[in-house]
């Protein structure tokens, strides 16, 4: 194995990870409340953890768009778009593969989409 490849992939994704919008009311927020656009549109959420079987037989993720922190009770900031984003943003329309490096989205280095955004 080649762990300059690895250690340089694995630097892109702590990159990433660091461009997201997170919470800042409490230290809880900022670990379990994450963003991501829905409906085009930049929002917050939380993931669950269990996972519902559907009758097709693959597992299905519920998110709960949330409007106020569930650890402390304030309201969640409103995004405003960064003046300074990443140079090369995610985009794709198949959901396969990413229209700007053209490689598998699982394998993408590109930023995510919300990255583009800032919490205020």
């Amino acid at each position: 194995m080649n762990y300059d490849i690895y250690d340089t992939w694995y630097q892109r994704r702590l990159q990433i990870v660091s461009e997201l919008p997170r919470l800042y009311c409490c230290e809880a927020g900022k670990l379990h409340v994450a963003a991501d656009i829905f409906d085009s549109k930049p929002s917050w959420y939380m993931g669950s953890k269990s996972h519902v079987h559907h009758p097709e037989g693959f597992k299905q993720h519920y998110y709960v768009l949330v409007k106020y922190c569930p650890f402390c009770g304030r309201a969640t900031p409103a995004f405003k778009i960064n003046p300074q984003p990443p140079p090369k943003v995610r985009s794709c329309a198949d959901g396969n593969y990413c229209d700007t490096c053209n490689d598998r989205v699982d394998g993408c280095m590109c930023s995510a989409p919300i990255s583009a955004f800032d919490a205020v």
